[in-house]
């Protein structure tokens, strides 16, 4: 996924360092940045709606999580619906 140099700076600049095979760190996105990737690609895809909103519930139950951010990227583009009917289930 591309994104600006301002929204790069963030996600990177956010993200946390975890133990990989061989030894080697992986940089992963904070789950608020990863429900965004997922509502965007949503939008991009209705097709991908079913997964990728089971995956954003995931991310919803997972402790400090800021629902308030993940709905406002929901609202961003247009699918606040999605975000009331999924709030519901967790």
């Amino acid at each position: 996924m591309y994104v600006d140099a301002s929204t790069a700076d963030e996600l990177f600049g956010s993200a946390k360092s975890f133990p990989a095979p061989g030894g080697r760190e992986v940089l992963v996105a904070r789950p608020e940045h990863l429900a965004a990737m997922k509502v965007l690609a949503m939008k991009n895809d209705p097709t991908r709606a079913l997964q990728d909103l089971a995956d954003i519930r995931f991310l919803l139950t997972l402790p400090g999580v800021d629902r308030e951010q993940v709905k406002a990227y929901f609202v961003r583009h247009g699918l606040e619906s999605r975000f009331d009917e999924l709030e519901k289930t967790v």
